[in-house]
């Protein structure tokens, strides 16, 4: 089976979902687009500031192997050596310092003016959080750790579900990384785990019946958990949401109640043209 498909309903319902839950608006939109990168060749660290007592977030890339731009001990927390430091890395290596060579991305939506990645010592970790910088009823996310406590430059391991990826301008690559997740991670909900296979689809008329079932309130547990999920994103980029646990929550009370539903069929009703 074609993997789109297993998506191609899920995504339909929760346009129409988001269509039902909140007022129109729009998310953030980008002019630009987010591209992968060989995560091998990067590294992220807790990289100190003066004397140490304040740490910021370095991200060192391996453009070439002609010269080691970094070295990473072993163990937890691990130690960076930051080589690129000690020669001329031009063309070599590539040094992100701060938030003109990164930011947060999450899917589509732009986050660099309302997020900002800070590097915190706890005390018992260090940690990279990206904390909203316009709106402190945004939730703080967990981005990255080093899994214990150091001093000096000490890598930092990405949590699950984030990745870099570069920034990009139509075809041409450019000289910005995103720290990057394709939806937001969600905290407090009651979503649960499930297989792969409970997402999947099939052809036209077996996508058709899963879309009604869900907007109607009848979908399995797992298809109105993804569906919410990826809602609560949007509800809470437009500002309909103060957290994506709430937005969470304001979608499956939509779909409990049937009125996604009823809501695409006025829009459908109100695009088709009328009989002349």
């Amino acid at each position: 089976m074609d993997v789109m498909a297993r998506f191609r309903t899920v995504a339909a319902a929760g346009l129409a979902l988001a269509a039902t839950s909140v007022p129109v608006a729009l998310a953030q939109g980008s002019l630009f687009t987010a591209v992968p990168v060989e995560l091998s060749n990067f590294v992220l660290v807790s990289a100190p500031i003066g004397q140490g007592e304040r740490s910021q977030l370095n991200i060192y890339e391996q453009r070439t192997t002609k010269r080691p731009c970094f070295a990473v001990a072993a163990g937890s927390p691990a130690m960076v050596d930051p080589l690129l430091s000690t020669f001329d890395f031009t063309g070599v290596c590539n040094r992100y310092i701060d938030g003109n060579g990164y930011s947060l991305r999450i899917s589509g939506d732009d986050l660099g003016t309302r997020y900002r990645l800070s590097v915190v010592n706890t005390g018992s970790d260090i940690e990279l959080l990206a904390t909203p910088t316009k709106n402190p009823s945004q939730p703080t996310m967990l981005v990255a750790r080093a899994g214990g406590a150091a001093s000096g430059f000490v890598q930092l391991k990405l949590e699950p579900g984030w990745t870099l990826k570069r920034r990009a301008y139509g075809k041409k690559s450019l000289g910005h990384l995103y720290v990057y997740r394709d939806s937001a991670p969600v905290t407090g909900s009651s979503a649960s785990p499930a297989p792969l296979e409970a997402l999947a689809g099939g052809d036209l008329s077996c996508n058709q019946q899963i879309l009604e079932s869900v907007l109607q309130g009848r979908g399995t547990t797992a298809q109105q958990q993804v569906v919410a999920l990826n809602t609560a994103l949007v509800l809470w980029s437009a500002g309909a949401a103060a957290t994506w646990s709430e937005g969470v929550q304001q979608a499956l009370d939509a779909l409990a109640s049937g009125s996604p539903w009823q809501r695409l069929q006025q829009l459908s009703a109100s695009l088709t043209p009328a009989a002349g």
